[in-house]
């Protein structure tokens, strides 16, 4: 796929009572986790893309699915489009344990083409939860 642009909103949530500085952090470092596995994905970047899961993890296990779909739909959907862009609306919430919960949209990718945008669907792309391991978030 061309150069992607990143249209992401995201509906944050903190959990727990500890220093706010450090769940913004945390939380803020999930929503970039998140957000660098689809950039990955969808810029059929197989190896970066997995470097964002826990590995053999469910999300781990459905990447080979997940980028075969993406791979298949996008040389037929995008071809001839000058740029594309996804969007996932998502709402995430930290614990003190260094876990996280994730809930996002379907995530959306749409590309800008000659006879107007043209855009698919990936409602299997799912990601529900991201651990912390090493000092590092990891999406289960």
């Amino acid at each position: 796929m061309k150069k992607l642009i990143i249209l992401i909103v995201f509906v944050v949530l903190l959990a727990g009572c500890a220093q706010t500085n450090n769940w913004e952090n945390e939380w803020r470092a999930v929503l970039n986790k998140t957000n660098e596995f689809f950039e990955h994905l969808l810029n059929l970047e197989y190896t970066k893309a997995k470097a964002c899961l826990v590995p053999y993890g469910p999300s781990y296990s459905k990447l080979d699915t997940w980028y075969n779909k993406v791979k298949s739909e996008g040389a037929t959907t995008y071809a001839g489009c000058s740029y594309c862009w996804y969007e996932a609306k998502a709402y995430v919430e930290v614990y003190a344990d260094y876990t996280a919960s994730i809930q996002h949209e379907p995530l959306r990718v749409c590309c800008s083409c000659p006879e107007g945008n043209r855009c698919n669907i990936y409602p299997e792309v799912s990601i529900t939860k991201a651990i912390k391991q090493n000092g590092k978030w990891l999406l289960w």
